[in-house]
């Protein structure tokens, strides 16, 4: 009681954080104080090797598909691959690098959604023949979705899945293979 400097402190070294982020610490009593099991943790630092985390950045970065996101985006990734998977003698270097990938690799995930709908009317294009006016209607309707995709620069993705799924029944109505005269359920 009374100040901060009359509550008993003690270190605590080798904790181990489990892989779920949780902490156990095992206490016992050596002191005669009838409050022994109040416990307050000042701070809790978990040090985790910097190169694991860098390991595991380039690990996410690398295992972004081809197919999943815009060619640039792709070459982007694979730039900061080459240019961050290396050692490095600060913290901050780390942090950097680790930084930069998870945030490509973040933009990536954010792409998924809108390269299988775009994948979606690439498939209905192939199996309508090439002078029919739905495939100009279509390509007019996602014309700002596509330039903003091969650039990578797509602001609203869930926007921009809506307008060509939005142009996509007229599409797949013009297909030629069989069970073209149906059309996409929305």
């Amino acid at each position: 009681r009374g100040g901060e400097e009359s509550i008993p402190t003690a270190t605590l070294d080798n904790v181990v954080v489990g892989n779920d982020g949780k902490i156990k610490i095992g206490l016992y009593k050596e002191v005669g104080l009838t409050n022994w099991h109040i416990v307050q943790l000042k701070s809790v630092t978990a040090k985790v090797p910097a190169d694991a985390l860098l390991a595991k950045a380039v690990a996410d970065a690398q295992g972004v598909a081809e197919s999943d996101v815009p060619a640039k985006l792709y070459s982007e990734i694979q730039e900061a691959i080459e240019t961050y998977d290396k050692e490095y003698s600060t913290a901050d270097e780390y942090q950097t690098a680790i930084n930069a990938l998870n945030a490509l690799v973040d933009k990536a995930n954010g792409y998924v959604p809108l390269t299988a709908v775009l994948n979606e009317g690439d498939q209905y294009k192939a199996n309508v023949p090439a002078e029919d006016p739905a495939i100009a209607a279509y390509d007019a309707a996602i014309a700002d979705v596509k330039g903003a995709y091969d650039d990578a620069v797509v602001a609203d993705i869930p926007a921009a899945v809506k307008v060509v799924e939005a142009a996509l029944p007229a599409l797949a109505k013009a297909q030629t293979a069989p069970g073209s005269d149906m059309t996409r359920a929305i």
